[in-house]
C-alpha cells in the first residue's frame, strides 16, 4: 500500500507513464510488483490529480518517527487544483517583509502580523537538543578535543552511544515537523497575499546581510523560501512579483508630503514632523510599495497621496488588528501600552512595533490636505 501525493507540470518531459514505474488504475506497477494506493475519495486535490493526464510516477521515501514510508508521487499535466477559499485577486499588493514581521497592503485590506512566529517554540527545542548532543558527543569522545574545548585536527574516529542516537533521532523528527510547519505557514501567507491581488510589489531583500546581522535567529523562518513560493504561485496564476531597490526608494524614510527623515531601527512608528502623518512603519512602507515603478525604481508621491484617503481606514484597521492579535497569542510577561490593552513582550509586534491608535487619537493618522498642497 502506498499513499499518494500529486504534482503538476506545465512543460513536457521525456518520462512517460509507459515505462519504469507506472500508475495503472489505482495501483503502482514496478518490476512485477503491484501496490494499491491509499486514496482519500473525499480529497478534491487527489481527485483532480487522478482525473488529469499522468506524465510519470516516482517513489518518495519519508522517515517519520524512525519508520520508513513510501509515497507514489504522480506528476500530472496541467494546472494544480485551486481551493475555493484561495481565490486569486486582481489588485496591486504591496509587501514589506521584515526580520520578525510582515505587512501586506491590498486595495481594501491590510495584514500586519509576525512572520512565522509559530516556529520559535520548535526552534528552542532544537537548540536544546543540539546542546545535549554536543555534551554527549564530548563525553563519548574526550580524546578528540583539545583542553580548550576545540576539536583536534586530523583524522579521528567518533563513537556514538545509544543515548546520542536517540537524541539525534528526536532532533531529526522535530526538524521534519518544523520544515512541514514552515512550508504550511509560508503557503498560507502566500495565499493571503494573492487573495488581495496577483501583482505584488516588494523591496529587494538581502537575506545574507540579515544573517550576518541577526545570525541563526532568522534562518529557521526561511524568508527566501517564502519569496520563492510567492513568485512561483503568482506566476502560475498569471501574475508577477516586482522587486525594487531599498536604497533608491527609501520608503521607510519618505512621507506623503515629500519630507524625508532617517529613522533608527528601534523607531517603529512613522510620525512626520512636517505634516503630522502617523502610521505604523512597516504598514506605511507596504502602502508606498504599491506606488513604486519597478522599472525606474522611483516612488510616485502624488499617486500615493491620491490613494491615501480611500486606504487610510484600512491601514488603521490592519494596525489595530495586528496589535490585538499579539495581545491574544503572546505567552510571556505583559507590558501595558496605549488604549488599555496589554501585549506580551516576547512577541515581535508587542516588543518593538506595536503602538495601537486610540479612538481619540485617530486624528494623528490623518492630516489636512492643505499641508500637502492638495487643497
Amino acid at each position: 500500500m502506498s499513499p499518494l501525493s500529486i504534482l503538476f507540470h506545465l512543460n513536457p518531459y521525456e518520462q512517460t507513464n509507459k515505462q519504469g514505474i507506472r500508475w495503472t488504475g489505482y495501483s503502482v506497477e514496478w518490476l512485477g510488483l503491484k501496490l494499491s494506493g491509499i486514496i482519500d475519495s473525499n480529497d478534491p486535490v487527489l481527485l483532480h490529480g487522478l482525473n488529469s493526464r499522468i506524465k510519470y510516477v516516482r517513489l518518495v521515501r519519508r522517515i517519520i518517527n524512525q519508520k520508513t514510508y513510501w509515497y507514489a508521487q504522480l506528476v500530472c499535466e496541467g494546472l494544480a487544483y485551486q481551493k475555493p477559499k484561495n481565490v486569486i485577486g486582481d489588485g496591486i499588493v504591496g509587501i514589506d517583509l521584515g526580520v520578525s514581521t510582515v505587512a501586506i497592503v491590498g486595495d481594501n485590506q491590510t495584514i500586519w502580523q509576525p512572520f512565522a512566529e509559530e516556529l520559535t517554540s520548535k526552534q528552542k527545542k532544537i537548540r536544546r537538543l543540539q546542546r545535549k548532543m554536543d555534551r554527549q558527543r564530548r563525553a563519548n569522545n574526550p580524546d578528540n578535543f583539545n583542553p580548550n574545548g576545540t576539536v583536534k585536527k586530523g583524522v579521528k574516529r567518533w563513537h556514538t552511544s545509544k543515548r546520542y542516537q536517540k537524541t539525534a533521532n528526536k532532533k531529526r523528527e522535530i526538524d521534519r515537523k518544523q520544515a512541514g510547519h514552515r512550508k504550511s505557514l509560508h503557503g498560507q501567507l502566500v495565499n493571503q497575499t494573492l487573495a488581495l491581488g496577483k501583482t505584488v510589489k516588494t523591496e529587494k531583500i538581502n537575506v545574507k546581510a540579515w544573517q550576518q546581522i541577526y545570525g541563526k535567529s532568522i534562518g529557521f523562518k526561511a524568508p527566501s523560501s517564502f519569496q520563492s513560493e510567492l513568485v512561483r504561485k503568482a506566476e502560475s496564476a498569471g501574475g508577477t512579483v516586482l522587486k525594487f531597490s531599498t536604497r533608491k526608494t527609501a520608503l521607510s524614510q519618505t512621507c506623503l508630503c515629500g519630507n524625508r527623515q532617517k529613522k533608527s531601527l528601534s523607531q517603529r512608528v512613522h510620525d512626520c514632523s512636517e505634516c503630522g502623518l502617523r502610521m505604523q512603519r512597516d504598514i506605511f512602507s507596504a502602502y508606498l510599495s504599491r506606488y513604486v515603478d519597478p522599472k525606474t525604481e522611483t516612488l510616485s508621491i502624488p499617486s500615493a497621496r491620491n490613494g491615501w484617503l480611500g486606504m487610510e481606514q484600512s491601514l488603521l484597521d490592519g494596525w489595530r488588528s495586528g496589535s490585538n492579535q499579539s495581545a491574544r497569542t503572546a505567552t510571556s510577561s505583559k507590558s501595558p501600552i496605549n488604549n488599555g490593552s496589554e501585549l506580551m513582550s516576547s512577541n515581535p509586534i508587542a516588543r518593538e512595533e506595536s503602538e495601537p491608535v486610540r479612538a481619540n487619537e485617530t486624528c494623528y493618522a490623518s492630516w489636512n490636505l492643505m499641508s500637502l498642497g492638495m487643497g
